[in-house]
């Protein structure tokens, strides 16, 4: 899935149900909240990997 492919995904939702915008998004099995999340830039392109953990002062949003 690719970024943009998210939005979508996510504006649809929102559009059905406007209530869902305040749904939490959490990772993994435990349900742990997403917090943040690393853009790396690579040969290929660029991944975003959301994690469970606030990466704002690791080069993270």
């Amino acid at each position: 899935m690719t970024i943009g492919q998210l939005l979508e995904r996510l504006r649809m939702i929102v559009a059905l149900n406007p209530r869902s915008a305040d749904i939490p998004v959490t990772f993994g099995p435990e349900c742990k909240p997403v917090e943040g999340g690393i853009i790396r830039q690579h040969q290929d392109g660029a991944t975003l990997n959301l994690a469970p953990l606030a990466l704002d002062k690791v080069g993270g949003f």
